[in-house]
């Protein structure tokens, strides 16, 4: 019965009892009947490094979605419209905002970069970042009862908004080095929400860890870790993160792979396992099929998985409604959503797209030709593994079926395929996609399964020669023209339409 009294109601938003949050490094409440609405990851850049060894890819972030996906720590949408949100500040907002940097690079030089308690300047720079964009700030104030037991600092910030209420708040600690500075603020249009904003700030209670950790002792040495392998670290801890303080979201990883879902638990956990298990596995077989110019294409796979097509369009924004999964290479990630088919259609989507993210990171974020990256896509969606655990290419019935039916028409189109743009292979209706889909498949089924019967194997080097021009001219038109030349073409339509013809 305690624990009901204590239950605190906000602006429709239902707050549990107060509990430790290590992540915010506070005992607080936090929502229980709202959306969680986690930040989208920081858009990256890829840069080319060269050395004696050869090239190599280097994920660089935009500095301040690095600093801004650190500060957000927990965002909250209830179906009245009620919003909560709480940061953590404990870095300035970065002096070279707008440029790159790896995450390495962002930690080492900005862990002590740190926003002290008279920084009020710096301080009203970052509260006017990260609150809502429908929020305008005017001045900053001390509010009503500003001296409170459980906090050190307390400022309001006055808005344009009437319904919104934002604070920034240190607070009170055991130990002697100052705590971070945090922000909250809610925009309900309960009438009595600031005084339940009020008892809320009343409850919060700031954790040992919340000020600066201690400097290691002169003489003890730092444990040395390769860079690659502390960039994986990063993003993974970057990736737990974004979720860490949801009730209904969960982190896994495995190998070079981290998931984040809000999938029911009776979804999550059989296909989960299965993902986990299989896709480092697929990765594998991509490397084998598709290898990179480059000294390194070992990437982690981030995937994100939300448990409906809405909240699923609601990150990935309504003009990609056409889609059902993507790999954004923006932000590094698979974007998914459970369907209705349930585990084994999800899983055929995920080959799909982690084969995108391989031939991306394969080719330092240049894409091949359509044709080449779709068809290899499709080729990945058809497989599974042997009892002997080795790679099996499946067939599409219906490709097969429209292929042998018209094989010689659809030779003469060929050509005009290889020389498409995206645009131009989803453009039409659905039917004209499907045949362009099918078509790629053919040609990737064929370069895979068909072209190393050849006699001499005229092919076997066609995707490598592929992927590897497009990494050293830098765009797929001009690897296209080196490549697909005039008479490979002409051998490679010979091959594949009698292929076909025999299958």
């Amino acid at each position: 019965m305690v624990g009901i009294l204590h239950i605190l109601m906000l602006g429709g938003l239902v707050f549990l009892p107060p509990k430790d949050n290590p992540d915010l490094a506070l005992t607080c409440a936090l929502p229980a009947n709202a959306k969680a609405e986690p930040v989208e990851m920081p858009h990256a850049t890829a840069f080319l490094k060269s050395s004696d060894a050869g090239q190599q890819l280097e994920d660089r972030f935009d500095v301040f979605d690095l600093w801004r996906a650190d500060a957000i720590r927990g965002r909250w949408r209830d179906q009245d419209g009620s919003r909560f949100a709480i940061c953590r500040i404990p870095r300035k907002l970065p002096g070279d905002s707008g440029g790159t940097r790896t995450r390495r690079d962002f930690a080492e030089r900005y862990s002590k970069a740190t926003l002290g308690p008279k920084e009020l300047d710096a301080l009203d720079m970052a509260v006017e970042l990260l609150v809502p964009g429908d929020v305008t700030l005017t001045e900053r104030f001390a509010p009503r009862r500003a001296q409170r037991q459980n906090l050190v600092a307390l400022w309001q910030y006055g808005t344009t908004n009437e319904n919104a209420a934002v604070f920034a708040f240190r607070p009170r600690i055991e130990r002697r080095l100052p705590a971070d500075w945090y922000l909250v603020t809610l925009v309900s249009d309960d009438p009595e929400a600031w005084d339940k904003l009020d008892r809320w700030l009343d409850d919060v209670q700031g954790a040992a860890d919340a000020g600066k950790g201690e400097e290691p002792k002169k003489g003890t040495p730092k444990k040395k870790v390769k860079a690659a392998d502390e960039e994986v670290a990063l993003l993974a801890e970057s990736y737990r993160r974004n979720v860490v303080n949801y009730d209904d979201w969960h982190f896994a990883s495995a190998s070079n792979l981290v998931v984040v879902d809000n999938m029911t638990e009776t979804d999550r956990r059989p296909f989960i396992a299965a993902m986990t298990n299989i896709l480092p596995r697929m990765q594998a077989a991509y490397r084998v099929a598709l290898p990179s110019p480059l000294i390194d294409d070992t990437h982690i796979a981030a995937v994100r998985i939300f448990a409906s097509r809405e909240e699923y369009l609601a990150y990935v924004g309504v003009e990609m409604k056409w889609s059902a999964a993507l790999w954004n290479p923006q932000h590094r990630e698979l974007v998914l959503f459970y369907p209705p088919g349930g585990s084994e259609t999800l899983l055929r989507t995920v080959w799909h797209e982690a084969l995108h993210q391989h031939l991306d990171y394969a080719c330092s974020m240049i894409q091949t030709p359509p044709w080449f990256n779709e068809g290899h896509a499709e080729l990945f969606e058809r497989t599974h593994f042997d009892m002997d655990g080795r790679i099996a290419f499946d067939l599409d019935p219906d490709a097969v079926a429209a292929i042998k039916e018209n094989t010689s028409a659809l030779a003469e189109y060929l050509p005009t395929l290889f020389d498409m743009d995206y645009s131009d292979f989803y453009a039409g209706t659905g039917e004209d996609r499907q045949l362009k889909y099918q078509l790629a498949w053919s040609l990737a089924y064929f370069l895979q399964v068909g072209a190393p019967k050849v006699r001499f194997q005229p092919f076997k080097n066609l995707r490598t020669d592929m992927m590897r021009e497009v990494v050293r001219t830098g765009r797929r038109d001009d690897a296209s023209r080196i490549v697909m030349t005039e008479l490979v073409r002409k051998d490679l339509i010979y091959e594949w339409r009698a292929f076909w013809r025999k299958l």
